[in-house]
């Protein structure tokens, strides 16, 4: 080849070269940046480019199976220099937002995998402001997207953030968590998005007493239905929780109380129907019954001897029920759990007060 000729071809290399690394992610100028202890207005907006640019991959990608890259090197490079932070965390929340934008202009599979993974940045980037952008998505049809956003709106730094008060986004997390909580979608979404729900109520103190309440009242309900899901990390959550807060409570709202006892009594009514099984089911069941026999039932009432563990090693389902009877109520007479903390379930149909819980439909 002509000297001439092979120089022109390096500089045409050179060139497209050049074409395709502009506009490129560079983490070693970022890890420079990182590594100052102040920042100039330059190094801000090399922050922003950096954000923008890694972003944009993600959502331009054609090769899906290779998007944690772009998403793991994003993750890599948060800081705790506080000018750093505070511009990462800025643009983060500004190119997720427009990534998330542009989805709508998209086919419909690209646009679910775009969105899919813009939401699973969000939650490994850990920066509660991102909760906002979930938002829209907590009551997506498609059950994945809708987990994810839930789990963008209810991981650690929100519980934390929450926690410290004074944040005008608490209010709209909980209110929408709260509206998927009451819908009919909730019973179709994931069993991940039950946990993370109830993730969320039992980590934000007296703010999440609410949802809780209604959480464990559609657990309820499922069960009066005679064919629930078990969820048995969710319903230790809520039982665990209820407990925490009848215990946290000088003056003990009975409702708070009956809808443990009632919530407790359908776990074990359901275990005694499985006893002879030795499925899934059974033992899931079993999990639930002894951690809340453990640590709510056992520090509530004095001298407990744990009959429910000792009923479920013996392999006998009548001395569970009576064990059951004996704790929560029957119609016989109250259970020892209402004279510790007091309460009832509520009147029955001629107006009398029923201190034993409802039974489990007949199925």
């Amino acid at each position: 080849m002509h000297p001439t000729h092979f120089t022109s071809v390096l500089g045409i290399l050179f060139s497209l070269f050049c074409g395709l690394c502009a506009g490129q992610p560079d983490p070693w100028a970022i890890d420079q940046i990182r590594s100052r202890p102040i920042l100039t207005q330059q190094d801000l907006q090399q922050i922003d480019a950096f954000v923008g640019a890694v972003i944009m991959e993600i959502v331009r990608s054609g090769d899906f199976s290779q998007i944690s890259k772009p998403r793991a090197l994003l993750i890599s490079k948060k800081g705790n220099q506080a000018q750093y932070a505070q511009q990462f965390g800025q643009s983060c929340y500004r190119h997720i937002k427009a990534g998330l934008e542009q989805c709508a202009e998209l086919p419909a599979q690209r646009q679910f995998l775009v969105r899919l993974n813009l939401l699973i940045l969000a939650d490994a980037l850990q920066e509660p402001t991102l909760a906002e952008l979930a938002l829209p998505y907590i009551l997506d049809p498609d059950p994945v997207i809708q987990y994810w956003a839930v789990k963008v709106a209810t991981n650690r730094s929100v519980v934390d953030r929450i926690g410290k008060g004074n944040w005008p986004l608490a209010g709209q997390i909980i209110g929408r968590i709260t509206e998927l909580v009451r819908s009919p979608q909730l019973e179709q979404a994931l069993d991940l998005t039950w946990v993370a729900v109830a993730d969320l109520a039992a980590g934000i103190g007296p703010p999440g007493v609410g949802l809780l309440s209604d959480l464990a009242d559609r657990r309820l309900e499922m069960y009066a239905g005679g064919h629930p899901r078990i969820l048995a990390q969710v319903d230790i959550a809520i039982l665990k929780q209820l407990a925490a807060v009848i215990n946290a409570q000088k003056a003990r709202e009975a409702a708070v109380v009956r809808r443990f006892a009632q919530l407790y009594s359908y776990v074990i009514q359901y275990l005694a129907r499985s006893f002879d099984t030795n499925d899934r089911t059974r033992q899931a069941l079993i999990s639930v019954v002894l951690e809340v026999e453990d640590k709510c039932i056992a520090p509530a009432i004095a001298g407990y001897q744990f009959p429910i563990r000792k009923a479920i090693q013996s392999g006998d389902a009548n001395a569970l029920m009576a064990a059951h009877d004996a704790i929560l109520g029957s119609q016989a007479g109250p259970g020892v759990l209402a004279s510790v903390w007091v309460f009832d379930y509520g009147p029955d149909q001629t107006g009398r007060v029923r201190h034993w819980p409802q039974q489990l439909p007949a199925g």
